[in-house]
C-alpha cells in the first residue's frame, strides 16, 4: 500500500529479477514509472503462476506510465510482459519483447485481467503459449474495460488466441485495435 517512483531508465542486463506480488501477497500500492523504461527484462520462472514484472496486482493497484523493453518472460500460467494477474488499474504503459505461456493466461502486456481497468497501453511483442488463452494485449480479459490500447506481433497458442486479447468474457473493448 506504499506509492512508488521511477526515476531513471534501468537496464536489467545481467539480473535475475524477481516479480513483485503473488497470489499470497498481492501488489497494492501506485507504481509511477514517470514514462521510464525497463530495458533487457528477463523473468525465466517455467513452473510458476502469477508471472512478470508485477506477477500479481491487486483492486488497490495501480501501475502507470511504465515500459518495459526488451522483455523476455517465461511462466507457466498468467504470464505477462508486465503483470501476471490484474484486479487493478494500469495506465500509460507498454511492453516490447517476447511473452511464454505453458498453461492460461499468455500476454504481451497482461496474461490475466480480471476486473481491472487498462488504459492507454501498447505491446509490441511476441506470444506463444502452448495452453489456451493467448492474447498480443490480454491473454484473458474478464469484466472490466481496455480502452485506448494495442498490440503488435505474433500470437500462437492452443485455444482462445487473438492478437489483441485472447478472450473477452463480459468486459469492454473500446477503441482498440
Amino acid at each position: 500500500d506504499k506509492a512508488f517512483v521511477l526515476t531513471n531508465d534501468i537496464d536489467l542486463s545481467g539480473t535475475t529479477p524477481q516479480t513483485v506480488g503473488n497470489n499470497t501477497i498481492r501488489f497494492n500500492g501506485i507504481f509511477d514509472g514517470q514514462f521510464h523504461t525497463l530495458n533487457n527484462l528477463t523473468i525465466f520462472m517455467p513452473e510458476q503462476k502469477f508471472v512478470g514484472t508485477f506477477g500479481y496486482i491487486g483492486a488497490r493497484g495501480q501501475i502507470q506510465r511504465l515500459g518495459v523493453g526488451g522483455a523476455d518472460v517465461q511462466g507457466f500460467e498468467a504470464v505477462g510482459g508486465l503483470v501476471g494477474r490484474n484486479h487493478g488499474q494500469i495506465t500509460g504503459c507498454y511492453v516490447t519483447g517476447s511473452v511464454s505461456g505453458k498453461e492460461w493466461d499468455a500476454g504481451g502486456l497482461i496474461g490475466s485481467n480480471i476486473g481491472g481497468a487498462v488504459s492507454g497501453c501498447f505491446a509490441e511483442a511476441t506470444v506463444v503459449s502452448t495452453g489456451q488463452y493467448a492474447g498480443g494485449l490480454v491473454g484473458y480479459n474478464m469484466g472490466d474495460v481496455v480502452t485506448d490500447c494495442f498490440a503488435r506481433g505474433t500470437v500462437s497458442g492452443f485455444n482462445f488466441v487473438g492478437g489483441l486479447v485472447g478472450a473477452n468474457d463480459n468486459g469492454q473493448l473500446v477503441h482498440c485495435y
